[in-house]
């Protein structure tokens, strides 16, 4: 079928994107695996330090004198001025985790890098920016400055502006 072998050249054409494409796919995966081994860090050490925080937002409500009593892959069950409450991570926005890495120490070159990289998936370029920027002088700095850059020309690498 001509019509289909046409569309099929041009739509390869149009993701190649000068066959940066691997290079793209594996930038990705590494983030994924930089941001599941964070909240590994995250969900243990929340559960072995409990820590209180004066404010929690969880869909966008919030919880007031809070203590974390566990957190799990699902969850973060925790008691406040409002009761026993559960959250999913899902409806815990990046700032709020990033105080919950705060309170839960954890404060290290690898662990402010996945929080720049959760506020630019999560669309928060100037949250991601802070982060990043932290990381000057580290072993992290130059994937940091990676994703500060402004983007090449067609060079399809998402960062944060």
């Amino acid at each position: 079928v001509p019509e289909a072998s046409a569309a099929t050249g041009s739509l390869q054409r149009e993701c190649s994107d000068d066959g940066r494409v691997p290079e793209i796919a594996a930038q990705r995966r590494l983030h994924a695996a930089v941001l599941e081994a964070f909240r590994a860090r995250l969900i243990s050490s929340l559960d072995g330090r409990r820590p209180a925080l004066a404010q929690l937002e969880a869909a966008g409500v919030p919880f007031h004198r809070v203590e974390i009593l566990k957190a799990t892959s699902e969850s973060v069950y925790f008691l406040s001025s409002e009761g026993l409450r559960e959250a999913e991570w899902s409806m815990i926005p990046p700032g709020q985790v990033a105080a919950l890495a705060h309170a839960a120490g954890l404060l290290e070159p690898r662990d402010l890098f996945a929080l720049g990289l959760l506020c630019h998936y999560a669309g928060l370029p100037e949250d991601a920016r802070r982060f990043l920027l932290r990381l000057e002088g580290t072993s992290f700095s130059v994937v940091a400055r990676g994703l500060l850059a402004p983007p090449s020309a067609g060079d399809g690498i998402e960062r944060a502006p």
